[in-house]
């Protein structure tokens, strides 16, 4: 079943390889962990990403309030 703290360590893994395989290759990421983490994260077929999504496309943006921590990231 769905995890969503799994999902979390799923997404800060996967961030923490992608720097490193940047710094391999000396290559210099213009986004930090928690970016990479928070893009990655919404990529994934989680109820988070489908209720944000039913969120963003309402006319009434008072209910993506508890996605404003999210989407301030950006």
């Amino acid at each position: 079943g769905y995890s969503f703290e799994g999902s979390i360590f799923l997404s800060y893994e996967f961030a923490e390889g992608k720097l490193k395989d940047d710094q391999m290759k000396n290559q210099i990421s213009i986004l930090n962990k928690e970016e990479i983490a928070a893009i990655f994260f919404y990529t994934l077929d989680t109820p988070f990403y489908k209720i944000m999504n039913e969120k963003l496309r309402l006319s009434d943006r008072k209910s993506l309030k508890p996605f404003f921590c999210y989407i301030k990231l950006f």
